[in-house]
């Protein structure tokens, strides 16, 4: 049976347009016989996966979590009909409530990616609501994954953006935010993997996220 996989991830480059990201030669192959990078990143920098550590103290880190989440079924729903500043909300996820339930990897699709180099790439993206969060989580969600920079407005308060993370974070589901290139996915129903490196005691970390098809 033929697979194609397709690549949610941005590359990390040090083009990130928070800046965040650098890349210089450590050793050279001239000097060394053999190229060797020091790479400096945040670990929420491009494609990256939130611990439970993140918004919550004391909560597991990077380590604790469970890696059988970030890889298995997945959904892909489409939220394109999002404008900026327009919330996702109990109302949507109603809709495809049949697709949701205990142990769901849901992958949620705005192609706000398609903005990364825009200078106001992190104002105004569609994100979810402290309900919707709720809501998800009440129904034992394994795994949100997103095309924004955020599950939460991070041009919102900072008290909103951590309601929005708590309900996710505290049920340790896993998030994976600014995905991209969810508009290549052709099927609805894929097998999704996210890992991180295992950076003992870390709150996030960049992933090579990808959707398999069969």
């Amino acid at each position: 049976m033929a697979r194609r996989i397709v690549d949610l991830s941005f590359p990390i480059d040090g083009t990130d347009a928070r800046g965040t990201v650098r890349l210089e030669p450590l050793k050279t192959f001239a000097e060394h016989r053999a190229n060797i990078t020091l790479v400096t990143f945040d670990t929420h920098s491009g494609t990256h996966l939130d611990a439970p550590s993140h918004q919550i103290p004391g909560a597991p880190a990077l380590d604790r979590m469970d890696l059988g989440k970030c890889i298995g079924p997945a959904r892909v729903i489409d939220c394109t009909a999002k404008g900026p500043y327009q919330m996702i909300d109990v109302a949507d996820l109603e809709a495809i409530a049949d697709r949701v339930g205990p142990g769901a990897r849901l992958l949620f699709r705005t192609d706000w990616s398609r903005r990364w180099r825009d200078p106001d790439f992190d104002e105004g993206y569609p994100a979810f609501t402290v309900e919707a969060a709720t809501w998800l989580t009440e129904r034992g969600v394994a795994l949100v994954g997103i095309d924004t920079p955020s599950v939460a407005p991070c041009y919102r308060p900072v008290e909103f953006i951590n309601a929005v993370h708590r309900p996710f974070l505290e049920a340790e589901v896993v998030l994976v935010e600014n995905l991209t290139n969810l508009a290549a996915v052709r099927q609805q129903a894929v097998t999704f993997a996210a890992l991180p490196l295992n950076l003992v005691g870390s709150d996030g970390c960049p992933v090579r996220a990808v959707a398999i098809e069969e």
